[in-house]
This record gives C-alpha cells, sequence and structure tokens, in this order.
C-alpha cells in the first residue's frame, strides 16, 4: 500500500473500540484518534511503503514476542521497520519515534507518522 493510501485508510477508518481497548490493557489510556484508527486498521499486518503495520495481536503481544517491554517506557509499537527497528507511538508526548529492540534505543523522533512513510 502506498503512504497517500494506507493515510486515506486511516482518515477513514471507524475505531474499532474493542481493538482499541484490547490494546489499552496494555499500554494504557490512548488519546490519539489518528492512533485508535490505525490500531482499528490491524486485524492483519499491511505493508505500507517499507515498513509493516503490525497485526492486533503482534501489537497486543509484544513484549513476548520482542522480548522489550515498551508499556513501560509509554512506547505503543505500530510499524516493523526491519532490522529491529520500529516506529513506535509515544504516549504521554504525542510523536512519533524509531525504537531499536537490541539496542534499546530510541531514535528518529518526528511530530507525524507521513515521516517515517515512503
Amino acid at each position: 500500500m502506498l503512504k497517500n493510501e494506507f493515510l486515506e485508510a486511516v482518515e477513514d477508518a471507524v475505531i474499532d473500540k474493542a481493538v482499541v481497548a484490547r490494546i489499552e490493557k496494555t499500554y494504557g489510556a490512548i488519546e490519539s484518534n489518528e492512533v485508535r484508527k490505525i490500531l482499528s486498521l490491524t486485524s492483519e499486518p499491511i505493508s505500507v511503503g517499507d515498513l509493516r503495520l503490525l497485526s492486533t495481536v503482534e501489537i497486543a503481544d509484544f513484549e513476548d514476542i520482542a522480548n522489550v517491554d515498551l508499556a513501560s517506557k509509554g512506547l505503543l509499537p505500530l510499524f516493523d521497520a526491519f532490522d529491529n527497528d520500529f516506529v513506535v507511538y509515544k504516549l504521554e508526548e504525542g510523536s512519533w519515534s524509531m525504537f531499536n529492540i537490541v539496542d534499546c534505543i530510541e531514535f528518529k523522533e518526528a511530530g507525524s507518522l507521513g515521516d517515517y512513510l515512503s
């Protein structure tokens, strides 16, 4: 899927309250409607340019899958950028960044998701 197609799908998405509630059990309250809509599209992984949108199961079980507790850091993993990097939403700040699960470092902060999509 192309960047513009994905952003349009997000804009048109209806928030799936059950999916959002499942993710909020692990990560806490999600205030951003954009993020809530993205989560509503995660029934299956979706390729978006060079990224892969994680599935609901992958997001909910991220700690078990990746052996990294992003929830305690206030980070919500949404996209696999490969090479152990993930695009994460910073829940408290309302911004985006990359996180490497091997080095456990956050880098390349951005104000919008569009900055990561190619």
